[in-house]
């Protein structure tokens, strides 16, 4: 007994901290003024030996033989491939060193997710949602009363005006999945957990349309967006918040200019080309397409030439890296975990919230997400490739 509650521990922890703990360690850094890396990377260690103990002491690797597992590991290896040549052998720029996506990649992203796909006892998906989303809202209630258009930056020892919603490490796309992602949970846990106190979870759903839509971040919104019909589209006994969503977005429309934020510009700006970022976005995909024209067979490199950053989209950023074959090992892995989502969500299986997260966390890495440091994507991937099609589900 005593093992099995270490086991869930080390598992409830592994899975939320790798999927919400980098936000909270970036709230309380700005909570007590520590501008410091130190908690991040205390929690980076952290991780990492929790999955180093829970795959020693639980023998978590599934020997059942598994294509899909096998083809995500065989993506892993290739991209640290191409991490340690463009670092330490080609000449390639690069926006950090080398060991930092190291860190990142494999501490952030793969050491989690082999613990959680390998996950074998449903008994530990117990309390995940009650941890993820408590986490989530902590950091939401933070987000909305505190997180500002200026901040301070120790680096640079300067104020830092901008028009989305941030704090010091903590990018407006950050905080626009969390809001978003806050909403998504809140409707699973009012339409799937029935409580006396359901109406209190309609505060959640406001705060996080409220941090999602400051953020000024597209990608998370138009990702929610999609989420959300097709969650509701099934459930459409409930499609009347689907569209109170919808409601409250447009209200704050004609406030963009009152309290300046920009959210709708930016969408805008897609598509008449007077939006800055968008320009940059557009010349960073188009040289991340012909890096990969250029080197087909093996990809071009980690990062983008011009901006020497992530392309802001996931498919054409596999392709660049590790060119046409592992590129579209890439690309079918996510629809195969698309297809699965899909069908847990119409199945109302009692897990869909996760199903639902990936779809949401999928869309966003096509807008704005990197392979590198999307851990979000990683960690929701894993947990869903656990879980069983035919394991527990809520009724119609």
């Amino acid at each position: 007994m005593e093992n099995f509650n270490i086991k869930k521990i080390l598992f409830i922890f592994i899975a939320t901290s790798s999927l919400v703990g980098y936000p909270l360690i970036a709230i309380l850094s700005n909570l007590f003024n520590f501008q410091s890396p130190i908690l991040s990377l205390t929690l980076r260690l952290l991780i990492v030996f929790g999955c180093i103990i829970f795959l020693y002491k639980y023998n978590n690797i599934s020997l059942h033989f598994n294509y899909i597992k096998l083809f995500f590991y065989i993506f892993f290896i290739i991209y640290v491939i191409r991490i340690l040549f463009d670092a330490y052998i080609s000449e390639n720029q690069m926006s950090y060193d080398g060991h930092y996506y190291i860190i990142w990649f494999i501490g952030a992203s793969v050491l989690p997710f082999i613990v959680l796909s390998n996950n074998n006892s449903y008994s530990n998906y117990d309390y995940l949602f009650k941890y993820i989303y408590i986490v989530t809202l902590i950091i939401t209630i933070y987000l909305a009363f505190s997180s500002t258009q200026n901040f301070y930056d120790p680096e640079s020892n300067i104020i830092v005006h901008t028009d989305r919603l941030q704090l010091y490490k903590l990018n407006p796309i950050t905080i626009g999945i969390i809001g978003f992602s806050i909403v998504i949970l809140s409707f699973y846990k009012i339409m799937f957990i029935k409580s006396k106190y359901n109406f209190i979870e309609v505060l959640p759903i406001f705060l996080g349309l409220y941090v999602g839509i400051e953020s000024s971040s597209r990608g998370p919104l138009i990702s929610f967006l999609f989420v959300l019909f097709l969650f509701f589209l099934k459930k459409i006994k409930y499609f009347i918040y689907f569209l109170c969503c919808v409601l409250f977005i447009y209200i704050f429309f004609p406030l963009e200019n009152i309290y300046n934020f920009n959210i709708f510009s930016r969408i805008y700006g897609l598509y008449d080309g007077t939006e800055q970022s968008s320009v940059l976005r557009k010349a960073s995909l188009l040289g991340a397409i012909n890096q990969f024209l250029n080197n087909p067979l093996f990809g071009d490199a980690l990062e983008e030439n011009i901006s020497h950053f992530y392309p802001h989209n996931s498919i054409i950023e596999a392709y660049m890296a590790t060119g046409i074959f592992f590129g579209s090992i890439y690309f079918l892995l996510n629809i195969s975990l698309f297809i699965k989502s899909i069908f847990l969500i119409k199945n109302n299986h009692n897990l869909s919230w996760i199903a639902l997260l990936w779809i949401f966390n999928f869309f966003e890495s096509i807008f704005s997400g990197s392979i590198c440091f999307g851990y979000e994507f990683w960690v929701l991937s894993a947990l869903l490739l656990s879980i069983g099609l035919r394991q527990k589900r809520f009724p119609d």
